[in-house]
């Protein structure tokens, strides 16, 4: 039996409908200084826009949907996104 450190949010899913136990994501710079994320090939998500001028973080807030995903197994936002 397979013990689990943090709840799993989608356990009772059917297969069809869980999120990858693991999955990888790659963040792309693209040549006009925007950023995308890429998961099996295929750009998911929205432009992150490069704004040196108001630097805040911001633009990779996704990576809290991808935490969320990955350690929770459940993010709303990641399922809209794949």
């Amino acid at each position: 039996m397979e013990t689990e450190l943090y709840p799993t949010f989608d356990k009772n899913f059917s297969h069809e409908e869980k999120l990858p136990k693991m999955f990888e994501i790659e963040i792309l710079k693209l040549t006009t200084g925007e950023y995308r994320l890429r998961w099996n090939g295929v750009f998911i998500g929205g432009t992150l826009v490069k704004k040196e001028y108001d630097y805040n973080g911001y633009r990779f807030h996704d990576v809290f949907h991808l935490a969320n995903a990955a350690v929770m197994h459940w993010s709303p936002v990641f399922r809209a996104m794949i």
